[in-house]
Order: structure tokens, then sequence, then C-alpha cells
């Protein structure tokens, strides 16, 4: 029973993280430029609050130690943003180059 539940926690958190790129993909392509910046903007908020929550639960005192384990902790938590921002990059590169052809061709009429 254990071994099943341990086995399907990534697999559950792995489908909630490509729900995630797919909700990021459809708010990137709103025309607003704004609604693609929230999940990587409360991704970055959740990375700031993990990290700073980390140091309470190691039992160094060295406060090189401790920083090091913040700003790791820190670079590794923001993984999911560099993906968001990486996906909303590519779509509203994509969506201006399109508006720009739509431009264009109306232009050539």
């Amino acid at each position: 029973m254990a071994g099943t539940i341990v086995l399907l926690v990534p697999l559950v958190l792995g489908a909630v993280f490509v729900g995630l790129c797919f909700l990021e993909r459809m708010l990137a392509r709103k025309k607003a430029w704004w609604p693609g910046l929230i999940l990587p903007g409360l991704s970055l908020l959740w990375a700031l609050f993990s990290s700073l929550n980390y140091p309470q639960s190691t039992t160094s005192t060295d406060p090189l130690v401790i920083a090091a384990s913040i700003g790791m902790n820190f670079l590794l938590g923001n993984l999911p943003t560099y993906v968001f921002l990486l996906i909303y990059g590519v779509v509203r590169s994509k969506s201006r180059k399109q508006r720009e052809l739509e431009k264009m061709n109306l232009q050539d009429l």
C-alpha cells in the first residue's frame, strides 16, 4: 500500500505541473500582457517563502551553511518559475510575430 502511494505522488505532481504549463500557455495567449505573468509571479513568491522558511529546519548554526542552503533552495525552488517564464516568452513572441504578419497582410490589401 505504501509503495503505491510513493509511486503515485510524483505522477500526480507531474500531472499538476503539466496542467499548470498548459494554463500558462493559455494565459500567455491573452491579448493583455499581464495574465501570463500570474503563474511565474506566484511561483516566485512561493520559492521566496519556502527558502526563507527553510533555515528553521536545518541543524547547522554556521551562517555560511545557512546562507548556502537558502540560496540553493531559492534557485531550485524557482525552477517552475523559469519554465513558466520560458513558456510566456515563447508564446508571446509567436503571437507578436503573428500580429505583425496580420498587419502586413492588411497593409498589402
